[in-house]
């Protein structure tokens, strides 16, 4: 009888990293958080593990301002379109020998 390999590390990193994440960020069937990344730490003691999903575009000053106006108005205000969505991305820094999650944070955009 062949014996099952044990899963590789970094998929065993992922899933508490998922886990992990799926316990703190609001998410649905429609809007599931993705895996968008796996790196090593240059020390090797690390996995960085970054995933992705969408959350709703916060609003800005001008955008509520739009929606005081629009209704106080009796006539037709346009608004130009606009992304309602924003993708999100964040690191979950994994321990790569107990599989731990030690930090989440927001990845820095290039």
């Amino acid at each position: 009888m062949a014996k099952t390999q044990p899963p590789p590390p970094e998929l065993i990193a992922v899933n508490a990293a998922l886990n992990y994440a799926r316990q703190l960020i609001p998410h649905d069937s429609d809007n599931e958080i993705e895996l968008e990344e796996i790196e090593r730490s240059k020390d090797g003691k690390f996995w960085l593990i970054t995933i992705g999903y969408w959350q709703p575009k916060p609003k800005s000053l001008l955008d509520k301002e739009l929606e005081r106006m629009k209704s106080q108005s009796s006539g037709i205000v346009l608004r130009l379109p606009s992304a309602e969505v924003i993708k999100v991305y964040k690191v979950i820094k994994v321990d790569a020998q107990s599989n731990r999650v030690i930090s989440m944070k927001i990845r820095d955009h290039d």
